[in-house]
């Protein structure tokens, strides 16, 4: 396949999907250092539950669901002050050259270059693109064309080489 067209949006509930794994799953640095922050602080509330270290193991132990709280809060405000179907409703174009992204709500395209691309991932439902660290594109592969999948795992295996973190 020379080129690959697909149309995909996101609806709130595959956004929420989304901005989990981003958070959790794409590197695991986060869920180690809160099994890290729980271990540590429930050893120190055990062993020592006075003075400042209680309240030190209190914010070890408590810091993992903080976390979790923000994270679900941020999502709620983006999911009511914003329409997530409109927003991400878009024809993706993928070639050797690069991707063309057409906005179909907001009547706008943009082409980016391979090397604009800062990663690439896929997991169980989607290619994940990665304009720069907070921005970016997600194609599900259910809209994808048949042997679209193998084809764009192809494209990206070749273009973004160590960057590709694709299966």
């Amino acid at each position: 396949m020379d080129r690959i067209t697909l149309e995909t949006k996101l609806n709130k509930k595959e956004y929420r999907a989304i901005s989990y794994w981003n958070a959790f799953c794409k590197t695991p640095t986060l869920i180690i250092l809160s099994v890290l922050c729980v271990a540590i602080g429930g050893l120190n509330l055990l062993l020592s539950p006075q003075g400042v270290m209680l309240y030190l193991s209190l914010i070890l132990v408590l810091y993992p669901f903080a976390l979790i709280g923000v994270l679900s809060f941020s999502i709620y405000r983006m999911n009511k002050s914003h329409d997530i179907e409109k927003a991400t409703h878009a024809r993706y174009t993928v070639s050797a050259e690069g991707l063309e992204t057409e906005l179909l709500q907001r009547e706008g395209r943009v082409f980016t270059g391979w090397e604009e691309i800062y990663r690439a991932y896929e997991n169980r439902r989607y290619f994940i693109l990665f304009v720069n660290r907070s921005q970016l594109i997600a194609m599900k592969k259910e809209s994808l064309p048949e042997g679209g999948e193998q084809a764009l795992r192809g494209i990206l295996k070749e273009k973004l080489g160590k960057r590709c973190k694709i299966r």
